[in-house]
């Protein structure tokens, strides 16, 4: 949220690292001067699986991308088949939304002409509540959230809002993730 801007850290290998410059809608800018040892590497699948820090902590979205290549380009229907996914997965093909789920069955059908013979590319688009977020900043307290002006926050028994004691939720894309044609070319994973 924007008036956090400035006013937050993220943790990363090790250490946080304060958020700089104005918050966008779902993008900041991190600081990492600090951090030497933070570098890129590849994400996990999944996160909120465990009670571990920082994973656990994560709320928002997350984005898997994967190539494959067909043969032919797609005619008729193809189904992209998820497997598990929480909370709610949004489907791109090549750049182009292809739809979306918020509940189960895990499964986005679409118009296979999306797909070209040669390279695609699948990107998913996985966002969680912000249980976890909450459950982290109430239980480590890296710094003061609870930063409102017009209002008190409270649970539903009027008792000042504490998260630390919720359970932790599973987030992110689980799969087994398969896409099915109709079309000539059979099944790609």
């Amino acid at each position: 949220h924007r008036v956090l801007s400035n006013r937050c850290a993220f943790y990363v290998a090790g250490g946080f690292a304060p958020q700089r410059g104005r918050i966008c809608m779902d993008m900041c800018m991190i600081d990492l001067t600090e951090l030497p040892e933070a570098k890129t590497g590849p994400l996990p699948l999944a996160w909120g699986r465990e009670e571990t820090f920082p994973e656990s902590a994560f709320a928002g979205t997350m984005r898997y991308v994967t190539k494959v290549t067909l043969a032919e380009g797609g005619g008729g229907r193809a189904v992209l088949d998820l497997g598990r996914v929480r909370e709610s997965a949004k489907v791109y093909v090549n750049g182009v939304s292809a739809g979306g789920v918020i509940l189960a069955p895990w499964t986005v059908a679409f118009d296979a002409a999306l797909l070209k013979p040669g390279a695609n590319e699948i990107a998913v688009e996985v966002t969680s509540t912000g249980a976890n977020r909450l459950k982290w900043l109430d239980t480590a307290k890296p710094y003061e959230w609870k930063i409102f002006t017009d209002i008190n926050m409270v649970d539903i028994n009027y008792q000042k809002f504490d998260a630390s004691g919720w359970p932790q939720h599973e987030a992110g894309l689980y799969g087994p993730v398969s896409l099915r044609l109709d079309a000539p070319g059979g099944e790609v994973r």
